[in-house]
């Protein structure tokens, strides 16, 4: 399932040469939330290692590319729907700054549901 998120801030990771190893976590699959009592799956989140604020957003919009829209809690979904970047209140007052690269099923206008989530640690670039 380690798709293409994966790849780009792999990618990445190696232009920057940041330490930090790209590592499967295990921790969140399969996991079951409960919302008016319907048991919705949760995608699995990988860990996707540490980048640079440089590098995260050339990788953000590789990920998204040309015609993404930008929304007002801190969504940028792609053009057709299927990738999207979560980088709102949560990702950037949390004790780690930190990214989500996910995939949906099918296009969001379309009800897709999240189905990979890769979080990444973003650190200061190295001047």
């Amino acid at each position: 399932m380690l798709g293409g998120a994966y790849g780009i801030i792999k990618s990445a990771k190696k232009l920057d040469k940041v330490d930090g190893e790209f590592v499967k976590s295990d921790n969140n699959i399969d996991a079951i939330n409960i919302k008016d009592n319907i048991p919705t799956r949760r995608a699995p989140e990988y860990i996707g290692g540490k980048i640079s604020e440089s590098n995260f957003l050339i990788s953000a919009e590789q990920w998204l590319g040309d015609g993404y829209v930008s929304l007002p809690n801190g969504r940028y979904i792609s053009k057709d729907g299927m990738r999207q970047v979560r980088y709102g209140k949560h990702e950037t007052n949390s004790k780690i700054h930190h990214a989500h690269f996910e995939s949906y099923d099918k296009p969001i206008e379309k009800g897709g549901r999240i189905i990979e989530n890769t979080s990444v640690e973003i650190i200061q670039d190295v001047k």
